[in-house]
This record gives C-alpha cells, sequence and structure tokens, in this order.
C-alpha cells in the first residue's frame, strides 16, 4: 500500500512545483473513474458459463454460505404469491435496517427491530415460535441471525450473542461482548465468527457461548450502517472493517497470516470516501474478492495476501461469482460484470433504466443473485428484476408492490422476502 501513496505524493510535488501554463494536447479523461467502465474488447465474445443449478434447501447465513459463494440456484421466476405473516416491528422513521433472514429446510428465522425472533414455517406462515432473548438498544441499528445445525444464533445492538434451539425457541447461552453489533454471524465447524461496531472479531463456540478468541482493527468513527460478514475457507477466515482493512486470520488461532488496506478513491464529497467495507468478502479458487464503499475492488490470493488485480469500484453489496466472471452492484447503480483472473470489464449496464415504475423515485438495489442462470437483482419498491448473465438486458420482472432493504432468500423453490413494515412474504 505505501507505493501506492507515495506514487501519488510525488504526482502531486510534481502539479505543484511546475508553472507551465499552457494545457497538455491529448484527451482529457478522470483521474478516477466516475462513470461506467470501458469494456473490454476481448472480453466481448467470452461466454458467462454457470454450473448447473441446484436446490436449495436452507439458507444458514446473510450471505448464504460460510464463503459468500453464492451457486446457482434452482427455482422458477417468482410469479405467484403464497402467503403473508407479521414478523413484529418494522422500520421506523430515519436511519434503520433490518435484520436478514435465515432458513433451515422447514422454517424461515425471522427477528423484527425490536429484536422479538420468530420461527415461521415455509409452507403456510404461521409461527411456531417466538422469543426476545436480547432487547435492541433503539430498534433502529439491527442485529441479525445465523444457523449451523440446530443451533440459532442471534446477535443484537446491545452487545448480546444467543443462542437459541431453533426446535422450540430455548435459550441455550448468552454472553455480553459489550459493543453493538449490526449484521449476524457467520457458522462453521462449531464456530460463529461476529462482526462488531467497534471492528472487533469475536469467535464463539456455538455449542457454549465461550468466546474462544478475538481481533482488535483499528476503531473508525466515520462509517456506513452494517457491515461485511466474515468468510471462511478451510483454516481462514476473512475479516473485513469499517477503516478500509481486512485480515486473514487463523481459524483456530486467531492469528494474523496476512492483511491489508482499501484507501478511498479520490473522490469530491465527505461520504464516498469512506472506506467502510460493508460487502461481505467472496472466496473462490483461493482468492479473495473485497469491495469497499470509498470506490476501491481488490482480487486477493488468500495464501500470501498479494493483489492479483484492482479496480476502482465502490459499493456495499456482495459481489457475486458466476464461472470466470464476477457481477457487482456498484455505488453508482451499475450491475459491472468483470472478468474473475483481471478485473477488466466485459459490461456495464444502469440499473436504474429498469424502473418501471416511477423514474423519478431514487431506488436502491439489493446485491445479486444467480436463479437458474439468471441474474436476479431485487429494487426498494420490491420489484424482482430477472437479467442476462451474457449482457445484463432485462428478461423478465416480477412486481410485489413491497418496499425493501434486501432481495429475497430462496429455499425449497420459494422466495422469501421481508418487506419494510415487518412482513414476511412468500412467492412462488
Amino acid at each position: 500500500m505505501k507505493f501506492y501513496l507515495l506514487t501519488t505524493s510525488a504526482l502531486c510535488l510534481l502539479a505543484s512545483c511546475t508553472t507551465q501554463k499552457d494545457p497538455l494536447k491529448g484527451t482529457r479523461e478522470d483521474f478516477i473513474a466516475s462513470g461506467t467502465l470501458k469494456p473490454c474488447p476481448l472480453l466481448k465474445d467470452k461466454i458467462v458459463m454457470s454450473t448447473y443449478p441446484k436446490s436449495v434447501n436452507q439458507w444458514p447465513v446473510s450471505d448464504k454460505n460460510l464463503s459468500h459463494l453464492q451457486l446457482d440456484i434452482e427455482a422458477p421466476k417468482a410469479s405467484k404469491f403464497l402467503w403473508d405473516t407479521s414478523i413484529g416491528k418494522g422500520l421506523a422513521s430515519g436511519l434503520s435496517l433490518m435484520p436478514n433472514m435465515v432458513a433451515n429446510s422447514t422454517h424461515v428465522f425471522t427477528m423484527d427491530t425490536s429484536g422479538n425472533i420468530s420461527s415461521i414455517n415455509q409452507k403456510d406462515g404461521k409461527a411456531a415460535w417466538s422469543t426476545l432473548p436480547s432487547k435492541q438498544l433503539d430498534n433502529t441499528l439491527a442485529g441479525g441471525l445465523a444457523i449451523e445445525n440446530d443451533t440459532l444464533i442471534a446477535t443484537s445492538s446491545s452487545g448480546d450473542i444467543t443462542g437459541i434451539s431453533t426446535t422450540d425457541g430455548k435459550q441455550l447461552w448468552q454472553v455480553n461482548v459489550e459493543s453493538p453489533i449490526r449484521i449476524g454471524a457467520t457458522t462453521h465447524a462449531g464456530k460463529a465468527y461476529i462482526l462488531t461496531v467497534s471492528n472487533e472479531l469475536m469467535t464463539i463456540d456455538i455449542a457454549t457461548g465461550k468466546i474462544l478468541w478475538q481481533h482488535q482493527g483499528i476503531n473508525e468513527f466515520s462509517a456506513i450502517l452494517g457491515g461485511a460478514n466474515p468468510a471462511v475457507s478451510g483454516s481462514t477466515v476473512i475479516a473485513a472493517y469499517s477503516s478500509g482493512e481486512y485480515y486473514a486470520l487463523n481459524t483456530s488461532t486467531g492469528d494474523v497470516l496476512w492483511s491489508d488496506t482499501l484507501t478511498a478513491a479520490l473522490r469530491s464529497d465527505t461520504v464516498s470516501s469512506i472506506t467502510h467495507i460493508v460487502a461481505s468478502p467472496v472466496i473462490n479458487d483461493n482468492t479473495v474478492y473485497v469491495m469497499s464503499h470509498g470506490g476501491k475492488m481488490v482480487a486477493t490470493d488468500i495464501k500470501t495476501g498479494n493483489r492479483n488485480w484492482q479496480q476502482n469500484i465502490g459499493g456495499i453489496k456482495t459481489p457475486l461469482v458466476v464461472g470466470d466472471f464476477i457481477f457487482v452492484v456498484s455505488d453508482l447503480d451499475e450491475l459491472i460484470c468483470m472478468d474473475k483472473k483481471t478485473g477488466k470489464p466485459k459490461y456495464s449496464v444502469n440499473l436504474r433504466a429498469y424502473n418501471a415504475t416511477d423514474s423519478a423515485l431514487k431506488l436502491n438495489f439489493s446485491a445479486p443473485l444467480l436463479v437458474s442462470g439468471e441474474i436476479l437483482i431485487t429494487t426498494s419498491n420490491g420489484e424482482l428484476l430477472y437479467l442476462s448473465r451474457q449482457d445484463g438486458k432485462l428478461l423478465k420482472s416480477y412486481a410485489t408492490d413491497q418496499k425493501v432493504q434486501n432481495g429475497p432468500i430462496i429455499v425449497n423453490g420459494n422466495y422469501f422476502l421481508l418487506s419494510n413494515d415487518g412482513t414476511l412474504n412468500a412467492y412462488k
């Protein structure tokens, strides 16, 4: 990272010392990309291959699995409403976050903005049980859920981490880590990896609630609501912090294997220069893909920590790897398809152009999913957009008429979408 800083500083010093007034010849281009990336001609005819779709019967963590590598989900396009049910309190006015959902093979588990947790039957929407293990501090700053086997891990803005039986909702254990938690855990091999607002990674024994080890990053006061769920591959866990740091740690001991920092791209406003890594890191083929809100995305070798490539792309939604390509929803509301080995763009499309309801309405867009070979993106007004993975063109859309923060989870061929008013909706 020092190389880039010294190079930039040297350029600035040279610019300040020159007395030349005549403009330089040639085409002027932005120093930092501020619009659509130029497609690489060599990728124009390269096919975006995909694996065969597979049926999904569980959704154990926020980003589907421990490495956040989302495979092709076998499911028909949503076209039919099944049922809806209230899970409790929805979003209040002002800045708010809806906690994530998870699911096992029979039930969807939800948390409302007051911390009430419910187990909802996937077939009819009826609640099997509901519990309040930990009251949120202010009903706006979330927490989250994760599952391993028969244990549900609940985190909260009060700093409580609670183990709950998925069968009957009984509390198994609870520990307080004295720092608010905005997101759910990542679970694997008997451990829960949990990131706090103070940039501390806590590793919890799922059987007992005992803290096994912890790692402290640099505390950062300027941050975006939410955070990146840790990603796990083999004996390595990747923790990404609001400071722009990301670490590779040994899952057994917490020892640092390597680390790097995403500095902000040169931006003209304060908010867009915040380096917070909100999108969860994705691990695929021994490569870690990390993107910050501050306008940087990198591909890093998971064994050495060396960067394979970097791009001036920012965003807060977890990327999607499909075959030899990676799909990103950027902070400019673009869907960008890039070669995962080089970072060069194949194409980009403006998602705002697919707003069929109200062209003047400012929409937010969910992280991309791959569903039966097509890219699925959900808008904040509840429209499901099915896009071609080859060129990003809109193939079909389905309007749910729900206001949402996140896209659906898809289990047993059904779509479960949580609306901002605290209603769980099921579609087929």
